[in-house]
């Protein structure tokens, strides 16, 4: 007797054998039972799904003589599964498509059934009928004979006539889950004393893409090629398909930027055979599965790789770099039609690889935090102003501060328990020229101009810096308030800050994390609405540029293009300003530490040399206050500075 192909002969015979779709059988199974049988069904879904084999099955049901449907024994059973049963009707429609073909199955439908209680037609392939054919059998459909049940199955239902599909039930045949294939390839093997590696079923499981049919002709293949014990290896070569080793061995090469062996590699693979639009696929949903991972931190999700190498793939690739290696990729994939040597396509989307890999991959903090000797204790900083930019103020003469100077002047801050070395400059306090106070001899003339003047006039001796404000006119008050202040800024000595000092910046990478640096870049990207309100556009503009280089959970470390940006970012993060920003931005309280370039590749150097030794220093550990201080209205204190503490502005 010639051979029979595994598919052909582990067809199911019952709705039990069926692998997948659960649903569908159950809904089917009900049907059966309760008598609730429709004249007409759709059947669509991929291929190798189930579809024709869920039809038979039905049919066979449908005409069982016992109780329990089907049984498998009683007389239309056997003729069913002998393809021998007159009710039962099968007709390709690729193959009979036309009109005459239509007419001649309505002339059929109107003749009572022969052996069974029902005549059942399965028409395969619907979808390759033609518009006439359709028309031809759309009314008898739609009101068939009662003994008469069709049972439409295809690929493509979108290609069937909409008023087809109305008529009938439909039923969504879905891809058979990996764990069903693989559960249905074991029974068999068992059954036919296939021998078979560990991982085999796995692998072909994966290559069926979720049809049963390609799993069995695949592991019909495999066994003809090695029929004594059937290996993961055998399954390579033959569908010239590579390892998940492999395929990482390609992300660590684009690491490394290791042009040479990478481009040694895949000429080896290209002579092997290899599917080079599989590989680019396969390269494609390993980046999916590590982005969702990343995202999620739930092995269950993982599919392809194991945990291990998961975390060796995120911790070469943060998951901004993940996805955009996604899009050069699937860019390739596009290409690859029109292409007549698809190598040269996936060389280029690789190098494009290398291009986008920052050097931030070669740091991972939490990755290469280490113990410290139990001796050195985490320095706590109890106030979070003093752990900013440390800055040199010009001295400022004794005699040019008066004592209304010092009587305004801002609260002084407080000093850390335990001192840091870079941590040098004193507190900046700001000043108002003196020529700008009210002197002894300015004195309030309410009736310089007779007495149905405005009172409250105030004069001065000095002619050029007279002000004359009227109770009245309140916005006039505060516009010439502003007029002061800005002289008494382009005044004032310009301040220069002295950038953070390496070895903070090193501690501070030590107790950094990047499960916060991936949240907060996420929330970063946001940062764009703030630009335009008029409350955080300042902090929103200056951070714009910057990108997150680590996280900690009282921190961000960014780095600018210039150095003169990170000073005033360090500058305005001392005095808390960014501190109400950043808690709106991140959704969470953060100190902003600024670096420039420059600064950042010396670090992460010399962060990366004293890993290799073992001799990272002791982390910082950053405190912040529960409250936000809150600044006092500037316009305010310059008036108290100009007229003293006893001036009330009331608005109308």
């Amino acid at each position: 007797m010639a051979y029979k192909a595994l598919y052909r002969t582990y067809r199911p015979d019952n709705f039990e054998d069926m692998a997948g779709q659960k649903h569908i059988i159950k809904t089917l199974e009900n049907a059966v039972h309760n008598n609730k049988i429709a004249h007409a069904y759709l059947f669509c879904g991929p291929r190798g799904t189930g579809k024709t084999s869920t039809a038979k099955i039905f049919a066979k049901a449908v005409n069982c003589e016992n109780e329990n449907k089907p049984c498998g024994h009683c007389s239309n059973c056997l003729a069913a599964a002998d393809g021998t049963h007159p009710d039962i009707v099968e007709i390709d429609a690729a193959s009979n498509n036309g009109v005459e073909e239509a007419r001649n199955l309505i002339d059929k439908v109107k003749y009572a059934p022969i052996k069974g209680k029902y005549k059942i037609y399965i028409i395969d392939e619907v979808h390759m009928m033609s518009q006439g054919a359709y028309n031809a059998l759309l009314k008898t459909i739609e009101e068939p004979p009662a003994h008469v049940i069709f049972i439409l199955a295809t690929t493509e239902p979108y290609k069937v006539l909409p008023t087809i599909i109305s008529r009938c039930q439909r039923f969504d045949f879905s891809k058979v889950h990996k764990n069903d294939i693989i559960g249905r390839l074991d029974y068999i093997c068992k059954q036919e004393n296939i021998t078979c590696e560990d991982g085999v079923l796995p692998v072909i499981a994966e290559l069926a893409d979720g049809g049963m049919r390609d799993a069995l002709s695949i592991l019909d293949q495999c066994y003809a090629y090695a029929p004594e014990l059937i290996k993961v290896n055998d399954i390579f070569d033959i569908y010239g398909i590579l390892t998940t080793s492999e395929k990482l061995e390609v992300f660590e090469f684009v690491k490394n930027k290791q042009t040479a062996d990478l481009m040694n590699k895949l000429d080896t693979w290209d002579q092997r055979g290899i599917d080079i639009k599989r590989l680019t696929n396969d390269m494609v949903e390993i980046l999916k599965e590590k982005v969702i991972y990343d995202y999620t931190k739930d092995s269950s999700m993982l599919s392809i790789m194991t945990v291990d190498e998961m975390n060796q793939l995120s911790k070469d690739n943060s998951t901004k770099e993940s996805l955009a290696m996604i899009d050069i990729l699937m860019d390739s994939y596009e290409k690859y039609r029109y292409a007549t040597t698809v190598i040269s396509y996936l060389e280029i989307a690789l190098l494009k690889m290398m291009e986008i890999v920052s050097r931030e991959t070669f740091v991972e903090t939490p990755t290469l935090r280490v113990e410290q000797p139990r001796e050195k204790q985490p320095e706590v900083i109890t106030k979070p102003e003093v752990v900013v930019t440390p800055s040199i103020e010009e001295p400022i003469q004794e005699e040019e501060v008066t004592p209304q100077v010092e009587s305004i002047s801002r609260e002084e801050p407080k000093i850390i328990e335990e001192p840091i070395t870079n941590i040098e400059a004193e507190p900046i306090i700001e000043t108002v020229p003196q020529e700008t106070m009210p002197s002894e001899d300015e004195h309030i003339n309410p009736k310089s101009q007779g007495e149905d003047s405005q009172p409250s006039e105030i004069i001065t001796d000095h002619d050029e810096s007279m002000i004359i404000m009227e109770p009245d006119t309140d916005d006039e008050i505060i516009e010439t308030l502003e007029e002061v202040v800005e002289i008494q800024e382009s005044q004032a000595p310009k301040k220069e800050f002295k950038s953070l000092e390496d070895e903070y910046i090193l501690r501070l990478l030590v107790s950094a994390n990047k499960n916060e640096k991936e949240e907060d870049r996420m929330q970063m990207q946001n940062i764009g609405q703030y630009r335009l309100e008029i409350e955080y556009a300042k902090y929103a503009n200056l951070l714009d540029s910057s990108d997150i280089i680590a996280s900690g959970d009282k921190f961000i470390i960014v780095s600018t293009n210039s150095q003169a940006q990170a000073n005033e970012i360090n500058d305005l993060d001392k005095q808390k300003e960014f501190l109400p920003f950043i808690n709106q931005l991140l959704k969470k309280k953060k100190k902003v530490f600024a670096i420039s370039n420059i600064q950042y590749e010396r670090v992460v150097e010399d962060f990366r040399n004293k890993h290799r030794i073992n001799a990272l220093p002791a982390p910082v550990v950053i405190e912040i206050e529960e409250e936000i201080v809150e600044k006092k209205d500037e316009k305010i204190e310059t008036l108290n500075i100009l007229f003293g503490q006893n001036i009330d502005i009331k608005e109308d």
